[in-house]
Parts: C-alpha cells; sequence; structure tokens
C-alpha cells in the first residue's frame, strides 16, 4: 500500500502530523498502532471519517487497526448493562434517510473527578428513543471535558449509523456556542477536543442548539450513571 498524503485538508494534515509524531503508520486501507495512546485512539476515530471524505469513499470502507503490547484491545462500546436499561448492543445502521436528534451531556464528580458521558439518540417525530450511550471515560476530568466527549462519542456514534442528518442538542451553553463559533476556546485541554469535534463535523455536517438541562434529563441521568459507576 502506497503512503496516504492529504491534500489541501487543514484537519486532516493536523491530524496526520499528530498521529505521525505518535509513532503511527499510516496507510491508504488500513492503519496500525503500536503502543497505547488514549489520545491517538480518538483521533484514529476522527481520521476514519476525514480519510472516507478525501477518498471518496464511504466511511464503512476505511478500516482502523490497532494493535499494542498487550494484545487486542477491547471495543469501547462494549457495556454493562444499567439498572432498568437493556444493553443497547451495536449501534443500528439506518442510512442516509433517517433523521434522528441526538442529546449529550457529561458529569463529573468533582469538577475535576470521575466523569462519564451520556447520549440518546431518539425519532424527532415521536420522541421514540433509538438508541443510548452511557461510559465512565475517566479520572481527573471537568465538566466540560466530559461535555465535549460526550459530543464526541455521540458523532461517531452516528458515523457508525450511517447517518448523514442530525440535530444535535446539549445543555452545556458554552460547548455549543463554541461549536458554534460564538465563543473562543481558551482552555488548553479544551482546544484538542474541539478541533476534534470540527473535525467531525465535516464528515458529518449537523446542526447544534442548547436546551436547559430540565429537557436534557435522559442524557444527564445516562451520565450521571457513568460517573458513579465508575471502570467497568
Amino acid at each position: 500500500m502506497s503512503e496516504l498524503r492529504p491534500e489541501g485538508d487543514d484537519s486532516l494534515a493536523m491530524l496526520l502530523a499528530d498521529l505521525a509524531a505518535r509513532g503511527i503508520d499510516v496507510l491508504s486501507a488500513e492503519i496500525t498502532v503500536s503502543g497505547a495512546d488514549r489520545k491517538a485512539g480518538r483521533h484514529l476515530k476522527t481520521l476514519r471519517t476525514l480519510l472516507a471524505a478525501n477518498l471518496g469513499l464511504e466511511d464503512k470502507f476505511v478500516t482502523l487497526k490497532k494493535r499494542g503490547a498487550g494484545g487486542a484491545r477491547k471495543d469501547s462500546s462494549e457495556k454493562k448493562q444499567l439498572k432498568g436499561r437493556p444493553d443497547p448492543g451495536r449501534p443500528p445502521r439506518l442510512g442516509p434517510d433517517a433523521r434522528l436528534r441526538m442529546q449529550f451531556d457529561g458529569s463529573s464528580l468533582g469538577n475535576p473527578g470521575k466523569a462519564g458521558i451520556g447520549v440518546v439518540f431518539t425519532d424527532p417525530r415521536d420522541g421514540k428513543e433509538v438508541y443510548w450511550i452511557s461510559r465512565y471515560i475517566g479520572d481527573n476530568l471537568t465538566n466540560n471535558q466530559a461535555e465535549y466527549m460526550a459530543l464526541i462519542a455521540g458523532i461517531e456514534c452516528a458515523v457508525e449509523m450511517d447517518l448523514t442528518q442530525l440535530e444535535v442538542l446539549g445543555d452545556s451553553k458554552l460547548v455549543v456556542e463554541q461549536v458554534l463559533g460564538n465563543y473562543r476556546v481558551k482552555n488548553e485541554k479544551l482546544k484538542p477536543l474541539y478541533d476534534e469535534v470540527i473535525a467531525l463535523r465535516m464528515g458529518l455536517p449537523f446542526s447544534i442548539g442548547y436546551v436547559p438541562r430540565e429537557q436534557n434529563k435522559v442524557a444527564d441521568e445516562l451520565a450521571q450513571q457513568a460517573s458513579n459507576a465508575g471502570p467497568r
């Protein structure tokens, strides 16, 4: 396979440069990672969307493989069943004609502290729940970091569903306004997460808006459960 070089896409170029600095070989159809790197893992998911657009392929035809000294890494989408909720399994493949609403929230116990994310996809026509995410994301994270990571996880899930239309709602005015370009991103810890959201938006354009917390109860509950549950 020949080495893939970005052409005229600054976001793609930045991701490739950052991955190269982490010792990752990027090939046209396969990406192999030596060693464990959490940030690189997030970059690879973003890169999957960008590569598909850059190569003129459907996202599902771009394959990412990650190898480490400790063996294959578990799929991060594997979830422990939450009380009162069935395990959602893998996200459904819905196709480009599907229209969904995605609501997200992040929770940090202590701010910074143990953090979790919550995402729920619903059909805007009847409010019926289609899929959900509740995931512990680590310790010593702020609430704003958790909010961004919830948004990223939701968009990546929407890509996996093959969606091309998505309405996103969240109760973090800061995150929503930053993504809309109305607020500057000053916090150094938020800048890479913001860049990741913008890169993902190139592959899946979405609308985003603010909702009060009382209208975001399901996502909030999922995030709270995940942060309280801790590692699974």
